[in-house]
């Protein structure tokens, strides 16, 4: 049978990271739904990674990171990951960003820890994509490209990956617009 994003996530993640979970992948595969899989990454992900969870404006983690799941698109090969922005819509999040992405490709989940100046040097700022990253990838070379370079082999390692951002107003956004006026 194959599995979805959500089956994934509650057995590769939830049944292996959280105690609570752990060998409950019988009972958990028949009502996967009444699961909130998102919150359950970033509990396994600030457990195992051994920050706290702390959900707040600008990032999830007390090492200031964000924790996303997301998905690859089989419609247009993108994978995309959302909610870039603060709840208010106009900041970006203030860290480095833990993706899990789950390939429906090759029914797996990937892993990707995406450095806060890497992932702000690659997102778009267009109205229609701006809270978001997108990314083409191809199949035959197994490859999401613009993010290849983070991908890391597994959760734990995703999780144990140490931040770049030691405060949460250290990264300043600088785009070819702003440096312009930076210049005069």
């Amino acid at each position: 049978m194959k599995l979805n994003k959500h089956q994934l996530i509650l057995r590769d993640i939830a049944c292996q990271h959280i105690d609570r979970y752990r060998n409950s992948w019988d009972i958990i595969q028949h009502h996967w739904r009444d699961f909130n899989v998102e919150h359950l990454v970033e509990q396994a992900m600030a457990e195992l990674g051994g920050y706290e969870f702390v959900d707040a404006h600008h990032y999830d983690n007390s090492d200031y990171s964000d924790t996303k799941t997301a998905s690859i698109n089989t419609h247009d090969r993108f994978a995309t990951v959302g909610s870039i922005l603060s709840r208010d819509g106009g900041t970006a999040k203030q860290g480095d960003l833990r993706v899990v992405l789950y390939n429906p490709y090759y029914d797996r989940l990937d892993y990707y820890f995406m450095p806060k100046a890497g992932w702000e040097s690659i997102r778009e700022y267009g109205q229609a994509n701006r809270n978001k990253l997108r990314a083409k990838y191809n199949p035959d070379l197994d490859q999401v490209y613009k993010w290849h370079q983070w991908r890391v082999p597994t959760f734990k390692d995703l999780a144990l990956m140490p931040s770049t951002v030691k405060d949460p107003h250290e990264y300043k956004t600088t785009t070819h617009f702003t440096q312009l006026f930076e210049l005069a």
